[in-house]
């Protein structure tokens, strides 16, 4: 480096172009030093955007996993109704729609549609069987098969309504037929 700067011999120069190098070389040294600055407070602002976006994902992750939780607390809740749920929808419709004054004309089993998701959806439920009934209902009206559907999905009972078919009654005004698919999950085994 002492080398350099003997080649340079700034001694030679008169003091003018002394003061240009001088000058220059200041020049050259805020330009270095802005040049350094510039990138590391680009470096910092990068590793401040990232740091923000991490945090954000963080935060997004933490959300999620309190839904999950729940979701899983949901789920345990569930499974535990239907390891305690006995009942029989023959017996049970009969049962509501006597109390209700409903005429059930049919009561007939029903293949329940296969479940959506995949393997490890299916495999998973193995061990959950549903069981569906189709009730077709006539001439009653609207307010008794209120009361039935109310009924049919009491809180204590697992037992859901799937699908409604209501057609009018043109022989009688205020009637209708209702065909309903009805639901419940019970444990195999």
């Amino acid at each position: 480096m002492k080398m350099f700067f003997d080649r340079l011999n700034l001694s030679a120069l008169n003091p003018r172009e002394r003061g240009l190098v001088t000058m220059a070389g200041g020049v050259l040294l805020v330009f270095v030093f802005t040049m350094a600055a510039w990138a590391i407070n680009s470096r910092l602002r990068e590793t401040e955007r990232r740091i923000e976006q991490k945090r954000r994902g963080l935060e997004r992750v933490h959300a999620l996993s309190s839904k999950y939780f729940q979701a899983k607390e949901q789920l345990r809740r569930f499974e535990s109704r239907i390891a305690r749920n006995k009942i029989n929808l023959f017996t049970y419709l009969d049962k509501v729609a006597k109390s209700t004054g409903v005429q059930l004309s049919q009561i007939e089993e029903k293949q329940p549609p296969p479940r959506a998701g995949g393997k490890a959806s299916r495999a998973k439920n193995e061990n959950i069987k549903e069981e569906l009934v189709q009730v077709k209902i006539t001439k009653t009206d609207f307010d008794k098969l209120l009361l039935f559907l109310e009924k049919i999905e009491s809180r204590d009972k697992l037992v859901i309504v799937r699908s409604m078919t209501l057609k009018r009654r043109y022989d009688k005004d205020k009637l209708i037929d209702a065909r309903i698919q009805i639901s419940t999950y019970k444990k195999r085994g």
